[in-house]
């Protein structure tokens, strides 16, 4: 992801984790299609990326999301 910005590039990403299993309304219902609590936020501090905004949260009961602003900085 960080190889496909330009410095100072920003990616917005939300994607569902596996606590949407237990609601099931929304989303992928294979595991391993779905996020582990931190990870997200962890694959982008590993590349070296400026984390602008993260959350992890259920929303209105239907499904389980992880989302995160990122930033590239040189």
């Amino acid at each position: 992801m960080r190889a496909a910005l330009k410095s100072g590039g920003i990616v917005i990403m939300e994607t569902y984790t596996v606590e949407n299993l237990k609601i099931g309304k929304h989303g992928p219902k294979n595991r391993e299609y779905l996020l582990e609590e931190n990870e997200l936020l962890r694959l982008f501090m590993d590349v070296g990326m400026k984390v602008i905004y993260y959350r992890e949260m259920e929303i209105n009961g239907e499904k389980a999301v992880a989302s995160i602003i990122a930033q590239r900085v040189d």
